[in-house]
């Protein structure tokens, strides 16, 4: 949904384009029903981490993602977004919405979709 850069030396804070991904392909993060792994996509390609409970919450380790060729903006915009997820300090849920903090101080922020049945 949002992409928060670090506050600046004037404290300002400023948004990060987030594209909407190549073929309407959002950035993506989806936790499995069991709380043992997560997966999405990442714009172009596709990830998976495994969740390991620890002293913070949880953190996210064995991270793998497909190799599909992108745009150079997109796979910049996909590398910076997996290692945010890679080495986040905080995650919050607020109601519908997750916030991702970075060691960085970047936020990322996320929208609950909702599913309908097929």
């Amino acid at each position: 949904m949002r992409w928060n850069l670090a506050p600046n030396a004037r404290g300002e804070i400023r948004a990060r384009q987030v594209p909407q991904g190549d073929n309407s392909n959002p950035i993506q993060i989806t936790f499995d029903a069991n709380g043992e792994r997560v997966s999405g996509s990442s714009g172009c390609n596709r990830f998976t981490a495994r969740i390991t409970e620890d002293a913070r919450g949880f953190t996210l380790d064995q991270l793998t993602s497909t190799k599909m060729a992108c745009t150079a903006q997109r796979m910049e915009l996909e590398n910076d977004f997996l290692y945010e997820l890679a080495d986040y300090r905080t995650i919050v849920r607020n109601g519908d919405q997750l916030l991702i903090i970075g060691a960085d101080r970047e936020v990322l922020s996320f929208m609950q979709k909702s599913y309908s049945p097929k």
